[in-house]
């Protein structure tokens, strides 16, 4: 017999996975969930040189300019924190984040250069 296989991809953040898993049993019965950590500084350096690869960038500044993305990315858990404790609203910060503020650079700088 053929398996059929799906790939669900959730945010444990709040309360949206809780309350899926609460309501449709059936679905996380027979699931492996794989949760996905942080990624390092290395991974993300590499991340950002790949995807803003083709952008016009110094060629002396572009290791500068990709650190910096990197390290705004990076500190961002500790103004999260900062964040909750004035506004106590959460911020999560995940991988995503990075990958869509990649994208934002990336449009942006296209609508520049054209």
């Amino acid at each position: 017999p053929r398996a059929f296989h799906i790939a669900l991809a959730m945010s444990p953040a709040g309360e949206t996975l809780r309350t899926r898993c609460r309501n449709f049993p059936a679905m996380v019965a027979n699931t492996v969930i794989d949760w996905f950590y942080p990624w390092p500084a290395e991974a993300l350096q590499k991340v950002a040189s790949v995807l803003l690869g083709n952008i016009e960038l110094p060629k002396k500044k572009r290791p500068s300019i990709i650190d910096h993305i990197v390290e705004v990315h990076l500190s961002m858990p500790k103004f999260s924190e900062r964040f909750e404790m004035e506004m106590r609203r959460k911020n999560h910060v995940t991988p995503k984040n990075f990958l869509d503020y990649l994208y934002q650079l990336r449009h942006s700088a296209c609508q520049v250069s054209r």
